[in-house]
């Protein structure tokens, strides 16, 4: 059986301002947990939300503004009391990233919710 059979294709994913489609590529294989990250067990391994965790997707930012640097501080410093969920999210997802890794992961959220690059 193929390592990806029933997730989601996410295809070619725009790339951040300033930023590179391996930052991208680092940042997906760490949402998904092929690299130390922890992000799909609540947020869904297409990053559209659970009941757990809100959709990552869909352009509507809780706490901030959408930009990479309040992607990556709200990663870094996770929700201890989350707006229409139970449970709070750790920092840093509850797993041991490096500050290289929190931004390869708001790049991968930044290109969610920019499919037409902009």
């Amino acid at each position: 059986m193929h390592p990806d059979a029933g997730t989601e294709v996410t295809g070619s994913l725009p790339t951040p301002p300033g930023q590179t489609a391996e930052q991208v590529k680092l940042g997906e294989q760490i949402f998904h947990g092929e690299k130390g990250g922890t992000c799909a067990g609540c947020h869904g391994t297409n990053a559209k939300g659970s009941p757990l965790a809100p959709d990552l997707t869909n352009g509507k930012w809780r706490w901030g503004d959408g930009s990479m640097p309040s992607i990556a501080a709200t990663i870094t410093k996770g929700v201890s009391h989350p707006k229409n969920y139970r449970s709070g999210m750790p920092p840093l997802g509850g797993a041991q990233l490096m500050p290289t890794d929190v931004l390869a992961l708001a790049d991968y959220i930044w290109s969610l919710n920019h499919p037409n690059g902009g």
